[in-house]
């Protein structure tokens, strides 16, 4: 499971969560050009991935990702209305959030698409 996340202890917590939920984290990692390099290199299930990464917008990476049916999980501080609607479909939550909330809602997508 691919995290990008540039807020170090969201991202810690997600990998840990990750972990104690049985899953293998792949990152975490803070900008697109890491997420591109670990995409190369790794085979994945799914992805967590903020929209906003200290200013350099992931929108462009989630929209190809979802569009190779690779289960995708935004996890952003950005409201609905400021989504782009290249990505508006793929399933959300706004921060603040627990590492819990983001383990349920994933595997409910993982669930749903298997």
């Amino acid at each position: 499971m691919l995290i990008v996340e540039d807020e170090y202890f969201l991202a810690d917590d997600l990998a840990r969560a990750l972990r104690e939920a049985g899953a293998q984290p792949v990152g975490p990692v803070s900008t697109v050009a890491q997420a591109e390099n670990l995409l190369q290199k790794e085979q994945l299930d799914a992805a967590i991935l903020d929209l906003n990464l200290r200013g350099e917008s992931a929108s462009d990476l989630v929209e190809r990702l979802a569009a190779t049916d690779l289960t995708c999980l935004i996890v952003s501080g950005y409201a609905p209305e400021a989504i782009p609607e290249s990505v508006s479909k793929v399933p959300r939550l706004e921060k603040p959030i627990s590492p819990a909330s983001v383990i349920e809602s994933l595997s409910a997508e993982l669930a749903r698409t298997q």
